[in-house]
Formats: C-alpha cells, sequence, structure tokens
C-alpha cells in the first residue's frame, strides 16, 4: 500500500512541477516587463521635464528680450512724441511740419516701419513714408487708438495686419503728445513689422 501511495505522489509531483514552473516563468516575465515599463515610463518623465525646463527657460530669456524691446520702442516714441518742436507743430495743427521732424526715422531705425501722427480722435494726418490714400482716414477703430486714449498712457497694441498696402503683420507703439499745458493734442504711433522686430531681436 506504501508503495502504491508513493508512485501516485512522484506522478503528482511530475505533473505539478512543470505546471509550477510555467507559471513562475510567467510570473519572473511579467515582473521584468512591468519592472521594465515602469523604467520606460520614469525615464520618459525625466526626459519630459528636462525638455519642459529647457524650453521654459528659452521661453522666458525671448520674452525677457521682447519686453526690453518693447520698452524700447515705447522709450523711442515718446522721446519722438515730446520733442518740443513737435509739441508745438501738433498742438498748432501744423501737421506737415511736424512730419518734417519725424520723416527720417524709419531710415535711421530700420526696425521701425513707419511714424505717423493722428489727431486725438484718431484721424491720421501725417505719415512717413507716406501711404496714398490714408491721409486724413481714421482708425479710431484700431487697437492701439483705444490703448492709448484709455489712460493717455504709452500703448502697445497686439499684432494686426495693417489697413495700407502692402497689408503687412506689425504692431503699434501708440504715445500722446502734449502741449506745453500737457493737454493732449495729438498722438504719435510707431509701427513695426512682425519680421523685422524678430530680425531685430
Amino acid at each position: 500500500m506504501n508503495l502504491l501511495a508513493g508512485i501516485k505522489h512522484l506522478l503528482g509531483t511530475l505533473g505539478v512541477r512543470p505546471a509550477f514552473r510555467w507559471i513562475s516563468l510567467s510570473l519572473i516575465t511579467v515582473a521584468a516587463v512591468a519592472t521594465t515599463a515602469q523604467s520606460y515610463r520614469d525615464i520618459h518623465h525625466e526626459m519630459t521635464n528636462v525638455t519642459l525646463a529647457r524650453r521654459e527657460t528659452v521661453a522666458q530669456l525671448a520674452a525677457a528680450t521682447l519686453l526690453e524691446k518693447f520698452r524700447r520702442l515705447t522709450d523711442l516714441a515718446t522721446s519722438l512724441a515730446t520733442r518740443p518742436q513737435v509739441q508745438d507743430l501738433v498742438a498748432e495743427k501744423k501737421w506737415l511740419e511736424a512730419g518734417a521732424f519725424l520723416r527720417n526715422v524709419p531710415n535711421d531705425l530700420p526696425y521701425i516701419e513707419r511714424v505717423f501722427l493722428t489727431d486725438i480722435d484718431g484721424i491720421l494726418k501725417v505719415d512717413a513714408p507716406a501711404l496714398p490714400g490714408v491721409r486724413g482716414t481714421s482708425f479710431a477703430f484700431r487697437d492701439w487708438y483705444q490703448g492709448v486714449r484709455q489712460h493717455w498712457q504709452p500703448y502697445i497694441s497686439p499684432v494686426y495686419q495693417r489697413a495700407a498696402a502692402p497689408r503687412l503683420k506689425v504692431l503699434a507703439v501708440a504715445v500722446p503728445v502734449r502741449d506745453p499745458q500737457n493737454r493732449v493734442t495729438g498722438i504719435l504711433v510707431l509701427q513695426s513689422t512682425v519680421d523685422r522686430l524678430f530680425d531685430w531681436v
């Protein structure tokens, strides 16, 4: 009887061992795949974080550079608008004479596409370089006009497509022109194309 029981036990063990080995091998494979997948996820996450950090640094540098350029544009426009000759001529509504003091700005500063003067209602009075058909046009609908008029402070517009041909993508810096009594008598606007701005940056 003992011999028969021993044989049954041996046969049972032989039948169980291959199944046990297969289960063990499967568990080891699953564990290895899971560990590899987790390692890949960790590496991917780390690389993504490094890439995003680098891009954020580049974006912050670009933003700081653009901010500095916008400040310089605003300072330039303010400097032109506070020239005593320009202030006096705009106050006297001598637009062409005031424009004579501005006509060389686009030639001297290549990142400036155009400079022009409007009255306080946003009607263009003189521009350099002069474009046909725009003098006497109201630009009160433009963002730069709404922005500068709100508090009569310098204003930088978003990028927009200008009305005159060629219809370039530009941004504008608008600053008020004041008379000696600090009354606003006009608006000076500098336009820069997006391409020229980025070349300048």
